[in-house]
């Protein structure tokens, strides 16, 4: 009996993410397909760049300078918000390139 729960929370796995996808499409002038890859391409690098900020605290530790400065490089939100930006990017220039 789970294979019928699977396909249900997968189909509204889907809504969710078209429904996401429609507002994100609007805010960031994207076509519908492009919205979408968006929305998963952007859960998947949630997920990733969430987990390099679950590491062990550090903060009272004394680190030298290069290697705060490699930890901090790895912080989920810098890390996060500039290979969105990039994501974005690539995602428009593949439809100008295709179009």
């Amino acid at each position: 009996m789970a294979i019928p729960r699977l396909i249900d929370s997968k189909r509204v796995f889907m809504q969710q993410v078209d429904a996401v996808a429609k507002v994100t499409s609007s805010a960031l002038a994207l076509g519908t397909g492009q919205a979408n890859e968006v929305v998963k391409t952007m859960g998947v690098l949630l997920i990733g760049a969430s987990q390099t900020d679950q590491g062990p605290a550090l903060d009272n530790e004394a680190l030298p300078a290069d290697v705060e400065h490699l930890i901090a490089s790895f912080s989920s939100e810098p890390l996060f918000v500039k290979n969105a930006v990039r994501i974005i990017e690539g995602i428009r220039a593949e439809a100008v390139s295709a179009g």
